[in-house]
């Protein structure tokens, strides 16, 4: 049991290590699916809505309709 208190910090160490050395999140075009067709009302104020998105968070955010 005691071995089990001295492995704890270790992983915790090992794994703050891990997370510093990681890429920026996302790293990748964000995909919104908006499930009905282009030019719709929904399709319209989902690109309003993304592209305001995309200028706070400085991503790109591509919306595919998939009716």
């Amino acid at each position: 049991m005691r071995w089990l208190h001295s492995l704890v910090p270790a992983l915790a160490l090992l794994l703050s290590g891990h997370a510093v050395a990681q890429t920026a999140y996302p790293d990748r075009p964000i995909k919104m699916i908006v499930p009905l067709a282009a030019a719709s009302a929904v399709d319209v104020a989902a690109r309003i809505v993304t592209q305001k998105m995309a200028d706070n968070m400085g991503q790109q955010i591509v919306i595919l309709n998939q009716p």
